[in-house]
């Protein structure tokens, strides 16, 4: 689709031959992704390899033609493939919309040319949170409309690391599939390091977490206490204690799915601090999606005291330079996740032989 005197769309990552008409997976990687995960592709390859799958790989096929439109140009045809195209919607690289944008125009150009089926793998979804009216507000339903933006583009499913309400989610994104991988391994990772035992408790800073919370401290033989929270304003919030504490602990874990303005964790630590005195207290949360704000804060609460550790992922793209902020990469986790639940289910690959199960 280029065209004389504008630029095509730039490429890190060699691409492999084109697969034939009805033939395999192939592998996509969108600008912001390889910005924001860089190397991101070889958790998949490697957890492609475990199973003795293999996937051809396109590069970054998306740009920016001198006017600042987006361009879009396919290397190769993908006639009659599984298409999964890789591609973060909310990291710093740049702005969210047109991440989004660009997922679409993928998608649209794939579906375009030939593709079978088109799965978009996005660690952090955008617009999780507006999932509902609210009242007192006029605001869209942006996760609803993000969902029919996407089915309109040629996108069949959407595979994303939970967050926000995924009761309220899975009915919104329909007619698309979403899958929703559940946090919970993620988290357990998070916070089994730092688990002192019989001096450890867990705290649900709100009652949507409480669920979430409560399955990891039945895991790992915690106790568990919960908060609930009001917003008085934008980055503001006050918390309460509604369980008693089961006991003197030494440390103190609040888990949740999301920091951003880092408010709730700051309210809710500091009732820690006072519920449980001389505690050492532990933000753990599967995406972190700080606002300036949030950042901010963070910075002051771990130099003073306030908080000892965030312990999060890398699923949104961000990794503050933040000293006592630990971000663990996540891509394995959801490249496990395709390559073991969706691939088998709808790729020709997953009729080959597994050679190497198990094998790294």
């Amino acid at each position: 689709m280029s065209a004389p005197g504008h630029a095509v769309p730039s490429s890190t990552t060699a691409a492999s031959p084109a697969p034939a008409p009805g033939a395999g997976t192939v592998t996509v990687m969108c600008r912001s992704f390889a910005e924001d995960f860089p190397g991101g592709l070889d958790a998949l390859h490697d957890a492609l390899g475990r199973r003795g799958l293999t996937s051809a790989t396109h590069g970054q096929v998306d740009g920016r033609f001198p006017d600042g439109e987006l361009c879009v140009d396919l290397p190769g045809d993908p006639t009659g493939a599984h298409v999964l195209i890789h591609q973060s919607l909310t990291g710093p690289a740049e702005q969210v919309d047109q991440s989004v944008m660009a997922l679409l125009a993928v998608a649209r150009a794939y579906r375009e040319h030939g593709a079978r089926k088109v799965t978009a793998v996005v660690p952090h979804l955008a617009y999780a949170r507006h999932d509902r009216h609210v009242p007192g507000e006029r605001r869209p339903v942006m996760a609803g409309l993000l969902a029919q933006l996407a089915a309109t583009a040629g996108i069949d499913r959407i595979v994303t690391l939970a967050s926000g309400a995924q009761d309220r989610l899975g009915p919104l994104s329909e007619p698309l599939d979403l899958v929703q991988l559940p946090a919970d391994a993620a988290l357990m990772s998070l916070v089994h390091p730092w688990v002192v035992p019989g001096r450890t408790v867990l705290v649900a800073p709100d009652a949507g977490a409480a669920h979430q919370v409560r399955r990891i401290g039945d895991r790992l033989r915690l106790p568990v206490i919960t908060a609930t929270k009001r917003r008085t304003g934008p980055d503001s919030v006050t918390a309460t204690l509604t369980s008693s504490a089961p006991g003197p602990a030494d440390r103190v874990i609040i888990v949740d799915d999301l920091i951003t303005s880092a408010g709730t964790m700051l309210a809710v630590a500091r009732l820690a601090r006072a519920e449980f005195d001389g505690c050492q207290v532990l933000c753990a949360a599967t995406h972190l999606r700080p606002t300036a704000t949030g950042e901010q804060r963070l910075d002051a609460a771990l130099r003073d005291g306030t908080l000892h550790r965030v312990l999060t992922t890398d699923a949104a793209g961000h990794r503050p330079r933040i000293p006592g902020i630990d971000v663990t990469a996540v891509l394995p986790l959801i490249a496990d996740a395709v390559a073991g639940q969706v691939l088998p289910a709808e790729s020709p690959l997953a009729e080959r032989p597994i050679a190497h199960a198990g094998s790294h």
